[in-house]
């Protein structure tokens, strides 16, 4: 079965499933700057993309039968990923950076598009 009518069709699990992707996306904001693992330095902005791509992909579905999918899929993660950046903005030594927050709108477009168009139209 497509995965992305299988969301469709089953709108609770669509929604738990994007629920438990933000609290990741949540508690990864939390880990202060000293405790984050040492990785390839400036290319860790680059995780965004993938990182928001899946929830793009999760909630292009519950976005439902809409002409505007892919838009308001959009809007939710680049709203979510504004929210992200604040919150880190509280976390020791993590910073907002718009940069983060444009990867975060690429890969829920992606996401977003890549749903729509594996679920066989514009409307998941």
């Amino acid at each position: 079965m497509n995965p992305v009518k299988f969301l469709y069709e089953r709108k609770s699990l669509s929604l738990a499933l994007i629920l438990s992707w933000m609290t990741l996306i949540f508690f990864m904001s939390s880990i202060p700057n000293e405790d984050m693992p040492k990785t390839a330095g400036s290319y860790t902005s680059l995780l965004h993309i993938p990182e928001y791509m899946v929830l793009g992909f999760l909630c292009a579905p519950l976005m439902g039968d809409r002409k505007y999918n892919t838009v308001l899929t959009l809007s939710f993660c680049l709203f979510y990923g504004a929210t992200d950046e604040l919150h880190q903005t509280f976390v020791a030594g993590r910073t907002a950076s718009f940069l983060d927050w444009a990867y975060d709108g690429l890969g829920g477009l992606l996401g977003a598009l890549f749903s729509t168009r594996w679920g066989g139209s514009n409307a998941a």
